[in-house]
């Protein structure tokens, strides 16, 4: 769901980085399906965060 929601805010804002925070890492569909919108996802980790593109987000 976070993903369509990024897709249609996306809309009206403007962006260089869409990013969903979920509340643990994510099977390997929805991090393709985030991918393949070019969305980042962050999920805690340790006591920190993991990213899939731990670059594009602060």
């Amino acid at each position: 769901m976070a993903f369509g929601q990024l897709a249609d805010y996306s809309r009206f804002l403007d962006h260089t980085t869409r990013a969903a925070l979920l509340p643990s890492e994510p099977r390997e569909d929805p991090l393709l399906l985030a991918e393949s919108q070019s969305c980042v996802v962050r999920w805690p980790e340790d006591k920190g965060y993991a990213s899939t593109n731990p670059d594009a987000t602060p």
